[in-house]
């Protein structure tokens, strides 16, 4: 049995260091208009950060930056349609 490939949905942003993802996590999925369940951050190494101990780890091990990806390319942001567009679609 081969291991499975796994797919990931669009790039979305990156943190550059840990202070730069404590002082702007929050804000960053707000930006993207998409909620951070949707994503996966992974570190310069490619393991997954989901907590604070492993942005910790990627701090002390030198693997930033870390990369936030939408895990679909369907959990990516619709764009904003106007009611008026709609009904004459």
């Amino acid at each position: 049995m081969t291991d499975p490939t796994v797919k990931l949905g669009p790039y979305l942003f990156q943190f550059d260091s840990y202070l730069g993802w404590v002082n702007h996590a929050q804000r960053a999925w707000k930006k993207a208009g998409i909620r951070s369940d949707y994503t996966i951050c992974l570190d310069a190494q490619g393991r997954p950060c989901r907590i604070g101990r492993d942005f910790m780890a990627a701090r002390d091990q030198g693997a930033f930056p870390v990369k936030v990806y939408a895990l679909r390319d369907e959990d990516m942001p619709r764009p904003a349609t106007h009611p008026q567009e709609d009904r004459n679609a």
